[in-house]
């Protein structure tokens, strides 16, 4: 019985092999292991080598801030209704605005500024959060070093609590504006009183009048002291206290690094994968044969093309030693680039020994 015969059954392999929905099969699976895992293991071993050897632990200082019922900055000219008010819900508002605050550009220019440029860590990275069920901040940086991270804190943390003050006083600052220019009005309107009052035929009157305007510029100028004390960004700080300083910790934080070196390293498996993938289908993909069209004389085609379609053939290489080639130069390419990053690595950290050594 011929191989081409379709009534033919098929061998115990060729049993072995088949699969009924056109599946991977094992043995091309195992094929493709035996060919690729090597590439596959060097793009995937590559990122976290560069990654573990460029990153650095960082230390994490914790500074915390005490939030209380925050005061009233409001000025009213004449007597209200008593508002609503209620504590807990004062608090939040509080430590919700205290929170965006502490964000905020200027908190760290100023924190920088205040430990000075020099000596901070212009890289550090702030996390301000409330602590739950209760009335306190947390306030945590992450920096180079635990005496470093313990100072950015703790600048960061006066910082926010200046600027946050500062913004919470800004409607008593409005407030002084509009008040200082109603006591120059007052104080215009009590100097024509008492102008007229010389000179008015009904001399009972006009004294109510005078006493009328000096009783609206006793008015206008209470409420201006009033709104000047309220406006002062230490009022409002006294709602915001740092009880407990960070303190230098004595261990780093390795977890974020090594969550990093796991994620580039998942993410090199894959990218080796698709790679490896990529050129296993070139590789089992039949390239075109070659064909030459005659340019000059078609007489010249059953001469030429004999001798030629066999030079063309051997000059090809074949479809494994092309895709090995190119695997080859990628693998070397990766590695070459590794290693300079490498030297890079421990150059830059002798530098720095070096310097810290000096200084």
């Amino acid at each position: 019985m011929s191989e081409a015969d379709p009534a033919a059954p098929a061998t115990g392999s060729q049993q072995a092999e088949q699969r009924p929905n056109g599946g991977l099969k094992l043995a091309q699976v195992l094929s493709f292991l035996r060919r690729w895992l090597w590439l596959i293991v060097l793009i995937t071993v590559i990122p976290p080598v560069l990654i573990g050897g460029r990153l650095r632990p960082t230390y994490t200082a914790i500074a915390r801030i005490q939030m209380t019922a925050p005061p009233d900055v409001g000025v009213t000219l004449y007597q209200q209704g008593v508002p609503y008010s209620n504590l807990r819900d004062d608090l939040t508002v509080a430590r919700t605005d205290f929170v965006q605050a502490s964000f905020s550009p200027q908190v760290r220019n100023r924190a920088i500024t205040a430990v000075g440029v020099a000596n901070a860590d212009l890289g550090y990275v702030a996390i301000v959060q409330a602590v739950r069920d209760s009335n306190f901040v947390d306030v945590m940086v992450d920096a180079r070093t635990g005496q470093l991270a313990a100072v950015m804190a703790n600048a960061h943390a006066e910082a926010a609590i200046a600027y946050a003050s500062e913004l919470r006083a800004l409607p008593a600052k409005a407030a002084v504006t509009f008040l200082t220019e109603q006591l120059q009005a007052a104080q215009a309107d009590l100097d024509a009183a008492q102008s007229a009052a010389t000179t008015a035929p009904n001399p009972t009157q006009a004294e109510q009048t005078v006493r009328s305007a000096q009783d609206y510029y006793k008015l206008i100028q209470t409420k201006l002291d009033e709104a000047r004390l309220k406006s002062i960004s230490a009022y409002s700080a006294r709602s915001m206290q740092l009880v407990a300083p960070a303190i230098a910790p004595i261990s780093a934080n390795d977890r974020k690094v090594q969550t990093q070196v796991v994620l580039f390293g998942l993410g090199g498996l894959v990218a080796g994968v698709l790679i490896a993938l990529l050129l296993d289908a070139v590789a089992r993909k039949p390239l075109p044969r070659p064909k030459l069209k005659p340019v000059l004389w078609p007489r010249l085609k059953p001469v030429l093309w004999p001798r030629l379609k066999p030079a063309l053939r051997r000059m090809l290489p074949p479809r494994a030693v092309a895709v090995d080639v190119i695997a080859l130069v990628i693998g070397v390419t990766l590695g070459m680039l590794a290693g300079a990053l490498l030297v890079e690595a421990t150059v830059s950290r002798a530098v720095a020994a070096s310097l810290g050594g000096h200084s």
